[in-house]
């Protein structure tokens, strides 16, 4: 099959994807666990896996929450409040000029370094 130029640069392989699965396979091998320190892993934090426990257990608890939570799609820019807190945040603890405009949501770090590293 004959890929445009756009599908072949997307088609081909990546250093991160190279890496991520190095990670993947070091996790699955058998022997003593190795030590994550990156690598797009979340890290093991006993206060945040308490929060998110409890968040997940009143979203579980809230039936309007857990149905959007489920099966509502935000659309394709982000859920818009989250944008614009977080370019507030950005605002309000480093003084930034940002606005809404200026956050771009991806659906995780390798694929914004990616697009990122691809567009020119």
């Amino acid at each position: 099959m004959k890929f445009s130029a756009l599908g072949q640069r997307l088609s081909g392989g990546s250093g991160i994807e190279l890496l991520m699965d190095d990670l993947g396979n070091a996790l699955s091998a058998t022997g003593p666990s190795p030590l994550m320190l990156g690598g797009g892993n979340p890290a093991h934090i006993p206060e945040m896996e308490r929060i998110w426990g409890e968040r997940l257990r009143d979203i579980l608890n809230e039936p309007a929450t857990l149905r959007r939570t489920l099966a509502i799609y935000d659309p394709p820019r982000g859920n818009a409040r989250v944008i614009e807190d977080l370019a507030a945040l950005l605002r309000q603890e480093y003084g930034w000029q940002v606005g809404p405009e200026n956050i771009a949501v991806t659906p995780g770090g390798q694929t914004a370094f990616y697009f990122l590293f691809n567009l020119f």
